[in-house]
């Protein structure tokens, strides 16, 4: 398994990766202390602090613009990762060639 992360200018963390006994790939992104220091008791069960959690086929924490997509294609998870520049160019070559990275 390969995982990655960034901090990004807004504060929140994301993570990529692949998993090889899974055979997908992931991006997460998760709340900013700042966010998490503002959140009740409740929210932050509800949220288990991830904005998202998405991979190819065990998608836990449904991206917020798509809240019913659960599956996501290689295509699409490259399309949300072109969105960070914090992910290297070499990371989203390998998605677009199916390749672990």
């Amino acid at each position: 398994m390969s995982r990655f992360q960034a901090k990004l200018d807004n504060g929140r963390t994301i993570a990529w990766g692949y998993d090889n006994q899974l055979a997908e790939y992931f991006m997460q992104e998760y709340y900013s202390e700042e966010e998490l220091n503002k959140m009740t008791k409740k929210e932050l069960e509800r949220t288990d602090e991830v904005v998202f959690s998405v991979s190819s086929h065990t998608t836990l924490t449904p991206h917020p613009k798509y809240p019913k997509k659960m599956d996501w294609s290689n295509n699409d998870l490259l399309q949300l990762m072109r969105k960070y520049p914090e992910i290297p160019r070499i990371h989203k070559q390998a998605i677009a060639a199916d390749l672990p990275f």
